[in-house]
């Protein structure tokens, strides 16, 4: 006899997506974690091993299943624990993912993860690759409690280290470098050491809008400015369509100061 739901005549069938748990249990599950976004303000689209919110990040369900599975006080406590750790994630995502993580860190706990591709639209996501017909391979990142698939901008701040090294600056000097990414098939970067600093930013910044524009799986339209690990924001695209500088005082100081 089926209770509340259709659920309990599910209960003796483990689900074919998260197999330690049954059917009906999973089935809860992805109600609750509905219900926990909604409480914070964000409405997601509920899938059978993953959710994905409005704004195309996703969030895994394996480890949220397996904690309600395994917890000891049973489904009388999953309210609790599906809404504490819908709160872990939102806070974790609106903040930096990288934080406190060297570049090896972060790599290691970077993944490639195959979705089907009519539950995306792949213009939220620019670094996608379809693998074969029908499904998608995105870059995800491990936060431990789930994972979740990187933003055009974490993609942008994975891959420079790796390439400066490739290129020869593994350490590119007191003043960073310029760097763009427009589309998943095009990186510039410009190692800052002198005047040429100057035209360089300028034609990047026309280059990064350009090919943003027109080339097949775009990521980022802007300039940005790398050094220290942090990234400032040096081009963008203004309401009419024309490319905008954006220099911190610190940066003209800088361009100032090599342009003698």
């Amino acid at each position: 006899m089926a209770g509340v739901g259709g659920d309990v005549a599910f209960d003796n069938i483990a689900d074919p997506d998260l197999p330690f748990i049954t059917v009906g249990q999973a089935r809860r599950i992805r109600s609750l974690v509905r219900t926990a976004f909604a409480e914070n303000g964000c409405e997601v689209t509920v899938f059978s091993d993953h959710v994905r919110d409005d704004r195309g990040r996703v969030f895994g369900l394996w480890n949220l299943a397996s904690a309600c599975g395994s917890d000891p006080a049973g489904e009388t406590a999953w309210p609790r624990v599906v809404g504490a750790h819908v709160m872990s994630l939102l806070a974790a995502v609106g903040g930096d993912i990288f934080a406190g993580l060297s570049g090896v860190e972060v790599r290691a706990r970077t993944y490639a993860r195959l979705y089907p591709a009519d539950q995306f639209d792949p213009a939220m996501f620019g670094h996608a690759t379809e693998v074969m017909p029908g499904l998608l391979e995105f870059l995800a990142f491990d936060l431990s409690d789930t994972v979740t698939t990187l933003r055009p901008v974490d993609v942008e701040r994975l891959i420079l280290p790796e390439v400066l090294a490739r290129l020869g600056d593994a350490v590119p000097g007191p003043h960073g470098v310029l760097a763009c990414v427009p589309a998943c098939r095009h990186l510039a970067v410009h190692v800052i050491r002198d005047k040429s600093v100057v035209p360089s930013l300028q034609l990047m910044a026309r280059f990064a809008a350009s090919l943003y524009d027109s080339a097949a799986g775009p990521l980022s339209p802007s300039l940005f400015w790398w050094r220290d690990g942090t990234w400032e924001t040096v081009s963008r695209t203004g309401p009419d369509g024309e490319v905008e500088i954006v220099l911190t005082d610190e940066l003209r100081r800088l361009l100032n100061q090599l342009a003698r």
